[in-house]
C-alpha cells in the first residue's frame, strides 16, 4: 500500500468537510433550510458508501478501497460497493489480499 496515496486521501476527506461545513454555512445565510436539509441528505448519501469500506476485517482491504474511490474520483468515476461478507475467515494474510485488491483497483482505473 502507497502511504501517500492513503495520505492524499485523508486530505480529500478533511478538505471535503471543511467544503461541505462551507456550503452549509452559505445556505444557513441565505436563509435556506430546505437547501441544508437537502445537502445534508446528498452528504449522508455520500459517507454511507464510503463507511461500508471499514465493515471488513482485513484493514489492508479498507486502505485498498480508499484509496480506490479516492482515484476514481480523480476520473470522474463511480466506484459501487456492496459488501456481503466481512472476509474474517479469508485464509490469506491481509497484505496479500490488499495488494491484490489495490492491482484491480489500478487496473480498471489504468493508474
Amino acid at each position: 500500500m502507497d502511504s501517500e496515496k492513503l495520505l492524499e486521501v485523508i486530505q480529500v476527506q478533511r478538505h471535503d468537510f471543511l467544503n461541505h461545513l462551507q456550503v452549509i454555512s452559505g445556505f444557513l445565510q441565505l436563509n435556506k433550510p430546505e437547501r441544508i436539509r437537502e445537502y445534508i441528505e446528498l452528504i449522508i448519501l455520500e459517507m454511507r458508501a464510503m463507511s461500508q469500506t471499514a465493515r471488513f476485517k482485513i484493514p489492508e482491504i479498507t486502505a485498498a478501497l480508499l484509496v480506490g474511490f479516492n482515484e476514481a474520483s480523480k476520473y470522474q468515476a463511480k466506484m459501487e460497493l456492496m459488501v456481503n461478507s466481512n472476509l474474517d475467515h479469508c485464509m490469506v494474510a491481509g497484505p496479500v489480499v490488499g495488494e491484490a485488491l489495490e492491482s484491480v483497483l489500478n487496473c480498471f482505473l489504468r493508474i
